[in-house]
């Protein structure tokens, strides 16, 4: 038995994650209710396109304050620099226009099989023109 850091109940040692050779002091369900609240505070209400130019990145995410961490600790990725390409309301605008920059020849995870990862960005094309050309509406705002 062991008591929770967080909530101070006493619950059984397989109610808390192993660490090492012992366990975390905070319960799973706490380190759950914790990890939620975490991930709502960093949602803005929007999608964004953002750009890493250090590494020709193209990503989207509706926390990028959260998501730009995440490149800097688990990808080891240089986020000084990075662009906002543009902010969406829907997540299918957002995914789509991300998705068509990928197939252009800009890194970032997609699903398509067999892609070449050494494929370089044609110079011709420019984020900025494809945006204002194609995906100038009411309902997206460019940066």
């Amino acid at each position: 038995m062991r008591t929770c850091s967080t909530c101070n109940e006493t619950k059984p040692i397989t109610e808390y994650h192993r660490k090492g050779e012992g366990h975390v002091k905070m319960c799973k369900s706490c380190r759950k209710d914790r990890g939620h609240s975490k991930r709502k505070r960093y949602k803005n209400g929007y999608y964004t396109v953002y750009y890493l130019p250090e590494h020709h990145y193209v990503g989207m995410t509706n926390a990028l304050k959260n998501r730009l961490q995440e490149h800097r600790s688990k990808n080891g990725r240089i986020t000084v620099g990075y662009e906002v390409i543009a902010t969406f309301e829907r997540a299918v605008d957002a995914h789509w226009f991300e998705t068509t920059l990928h197939a252009m020849g800009y890194h970032g995870f997609h699903y398509k099989k067999g892609r070449d990862k050494n494929k370089t960005i044609d110079k011709e094309v420019d984020i900025y023109d494809f945006y204002n050309t194609v995906l100038n509406d009411n309902q997206t705002k460019l940066f």
